[in-house]
């Protein structure tokens, strides 16, 4: 219960460019303490698609409207008051004021409806939701309309809105999508159009996982739920239609569409300072899903599928319904690796070069004819125009040092394990210390469809699949077929849809 020493309110302030209102109060307040903040608020609801808004559609000739909803990534604020930041989660109870001869759905079940009250001629239900999981402020969702509603028989309803900015959302338990990424009808609908509802579908539901379960403490790491959700949706696609052979499109979806966008002087880094919402939502680019896609995929080829499954299975687990960041996901993946013998992989000294610093490298493998046996790897940046000024706004933290790097590296034509990291540097021509003898089996085909059955922590959006860049891409890399080892500390490589084409993939989310 209050009391009189508890600390009053006196005034507010606006932060315009972070969007918080600041509350001054007559005392500080004090740690481990409850307290309760009370206040009356109203808002527009426009017709804006963000935050709550109305949607309008004609049906049978005429005009009608429904309330959505789309909170991420910080328009949760716009719906009502709180505290709209990811890793502050909380668990909500939902009630919904409805006319009677419309429907309200929400992230959970309805358990009660049997409060009503007449008011100018209408009587209007209550609907009163279950409390929700601990979850992030940006998925909540609730849909008023007089659609004709199904239980769904899985974990999550699903709704498609005529008027919805996005692809879809991942709202937990009530996705949310645009009508061409969600609706597909036989006779009608292409073979394409199937194909990217099946895909958007997928990731939606990989992100119950990566970005609904585990949420990143902050957004300059929305690339652990954009890159793995574009990831592990390939996987989801092929368990159910794997005659479509859709990780054979991995390379020219993802890792060329990542190519082409980082490939420039006015790229970033995957991992980067964002402190304003339009800081935030600009984030939600090919870097974040594309080259994070990539990345990812790079990371399960020179672990091997094992020991990327189990340590991204105990990754989730023990951060279920917290905030993560990316050490995290290092050090777990790291303690997999030792406990599967593989301890010369450095997960973090590896990834660390590809998320935080813009571009990637070019290695150069060629024969030495003076001495016969060893590869001669050259490694320097790539620039789509070599004449291009880096403008600086994203300094390398590892120090690029300009030159050229030959250093010669032992093959062995057996395959085998990836070299050692390497020091980890940048990649304006230098190698760093080169890892060891790469290489994979001769007999690798990169038939990773075979396997991605047993992925079994998340029903993914992502088909990509890996064909083999070589062992290289970050020092240790174990490779495909004929593979040689790579330098240690290389840097490698809608939804947003930066090409404004309506096949791509990532159009989708915030």
């Amino acid at each position: 219960m209050p009391s009189a020493s508890d600390p009053s309110y006196v005034s507010w302030e606006r932060d315009e460019a972070r969007q918080f209102l600041i509350l001054k109060l007559s005392d500080d307040l004090k740690a481990g303490t409850r307290y309760v903040l009370e206040m009356t608020y109203s808002a527009p609801m426009p017709n804006d698609m963000r935050g709550i808004y109305y949607s309008k559609y004609t049906s049978g000739g005429q005009t009608k409207y429904m309330l959505a909803t789309q909170l991420a990534p910080t328009d949760a604020r716009r719906a009502f008051p709180c505290f709209d930041e990811p890793a502050l989660k909380a668990t909500f109870n939902i009630t919904l004021v409805r006319p009677d001869y419309l429907t309200s759905i929400s992230n959970m079940p309805i358990v009660d409806s049997s409060s009503t009250f007449y008011e100018n001629g209408i009587t209007y239900v209550k609907d009163v939701y279950a409390k929700t999981r601990k979850m992030s402020t940006y998925l909540l969702a609730f849909v008023v309309s007089d659609f004709d509603y199904r239980s769904a028989t899985s974990a999550s309803d699903m709704i498609a809105i005529p008027d919805f900015a996005a692809g879809a959302m991942e709202n937990w338990g009530l996705i949310t999508y645009k009508q061409t990424s969600m609706l597909y009808k036989p006779g009608v609908s292409s073979q394409i159009n199937k194909q990217r509802v099946a895909v958007v579908v997928s990731h939606e539901l990989a992100h119950m996982w990566f970005g609904d379960l585990v949420t990143p403490a902050w957004w300059d790491d929305i690339w652990l739920n954009e890159g793995f959700a574009s990831f592990v949706e390939y996987m989801g696609v092929d368990h159910v239609h794997p005659e479509w052979n859709l990780f054979d499109k991995f390379v020219v979806q993802d890792v060329q569409r990542a190519f082409a966008f980082d490939g420039r002087v006015t790229s970033h880094p995957i991992i980067l300072e964002l402190n304003t919402p339009d800081e935030i939502n600009g984030a939600f680019d090919t870097i974040s899903y594309s080259k994070g896609a990539s990345v990812i995929r790079m990371m399960r080829h020179f672990l091997g599928e094992e020991t990327f499954r189990n340590g991204i299975t105990k990754y989730l687990k023990a951060l279920a319904y917290d905030a993560a960041h990316h050490d995290r996901l290092w050090q777990t993946l790291i303690k997999q690796a030792e406990e599967d013998g593989k301890s010369h992989i450095d997960v973090k000294a590896i990834m660390d070069t590809w998320t935080q610093q813009m571009n990637y490298p070019v290695v150069t493998v060629s024969c030495d004819a003076q001495t016969p046996g060893y590869l001669s790897v050259k490694q320097e940046r790539y620039l789509e125009d070599p004449t291009a000024v880096d403008p600086g706004t994203y300094a390398s933290p590892f120090g690029r040092i300009e030159g050229e790097c030959d250093n010669d590296v032992d093959y062995d034509d057996d395959g085998g394990g990836g070299g050692g990291g390497g020091d980890g540097r940048s990649f304006d021509g230098v190698c760093g210390s080169c890892g060891g003898s790469g290489g994979g089996d001769d007999d690798d085909d990169d038939d990773d469809d075979d396997d991605d059955d047993d992925y079994d922590d998340g029903d993914g959006d992502d088909y990509e699949e890996e064909e083999d860049y070589g062992g290289g891409n970050g020092g240790g890399g174990g490779g495909g077929d004929d593979d040689v080892g790579g330098c240690g500390g290389s840097d490698y490589d809608d939804d947003c849809d930066d090409d404004g084409d309506d096949d791509d993939l990532e159009e989708e989310e915030e």
